[in-house]
């Protein structure tokens, strides 16, 4: 059977939208709770967040269903507060020496975990099938059963008298310079749901970054269109445009 393309919307595809359940919600929140992270730009902490939930999380469920029935990712949680932080042994007037973090809202994570969670049921459902060695984005496997296979290995290959050799490769910035239409067209391809893939595609559009009073808008060709603050119009033509 020949596989789909990338540009195949089949009509069969069920446009059912199954609600945000309190299991879901309840998953997302233990994650969150057992991370002390700094807050996004609403300057509401983790902690807080799971506080409050004791009492918002029927509305928050009732949230999180709207976003997915109508295809769209509220615009405040598409906002992020970058971070620097340095890095030791390295001069201060060097770009590499600092680490950009990205900060984003607790709820906005929330969502984006629930999302997750249900891309990875449909890949585990309906494939594509990936090798047995691969660890990474799988559920139910860690680095350390990684680790535990490597050594496995190691230890075998040694015991018969062999050499073992490994080869590292690391993809530098992956996620930044990996082109959004390719994600949009790999969701296709592998017959996500059209809900998921209406939320993932508003997800993927109009996210900013903000450094102090300059905010940094990430469009899909992962270039960037700086603004001085908030308020100034990017359709005034002043604004300038530099790679990411």
């Amino acid at each position: 059977m020949a596989s789909p393309s990338a540009t195949d919307s089949p009509e069969e595809e069920s446009t059912d939208v199954p609600e945000v359940t309190q299991t879901e919600t309840r998953a997302a929140v233990s994650r969150l709770r057992a991370k002390n992270t700094a807050p996004g730009p609403d300057g509401v902490p983790g902690r807080a967040l799971v506080l409050a939930l004791k009492e918002l999380e029927p509305q928050l469920r009732g949230l999180f269903t709207a976003c997915l029935e109508q295809g769209q990712f509220p615009s405040v949680w598409k906002e992020g507060r970058l971070v620097l932080l340095r890095k030791e042994g390295r001069p201060a007037d060097s770009p590499s020496a600092y680490r950009p973090i990205v900060l984003l809202d607790e709820a906005g994570k929330l969502l984006e975990r629930i999302i997750a969670d249900r891309l990875v049921s449909h890949f585990c459902r309906e494939g594509p099938c990936l090798d047995e060695n691969q660890f990474g984005f799988r559920r139910g496997r860690s680095t350390i059963d990684a680790i535990t296979r490597v050594r496995a290995l190691a230890e075998e290959t040694v015991s018969r008298g062999g050499v073992v050799l490994a080869v590292s490769l690391d993809i530098s910035n992956a996620f930044n310079t990996l082109p959004w239409s390719c994600i949009r067209e790999a969701l296709n391809y592998h017959r996500v749901p059209p809900y998921l893939r209406r939320t993932i595609g508003a997800y993927l559009e109009e996210r900013c970054v903000t450094y102090g009073d300059v905010t940094a808008l990430v469009g899909a060709s992962c270039r960037a269109v700086f603004r001085r603050d908030r308020s100034w119009d990017r359709s005034c033509g002043t604004s300038a445009t530099t790679g990411c």
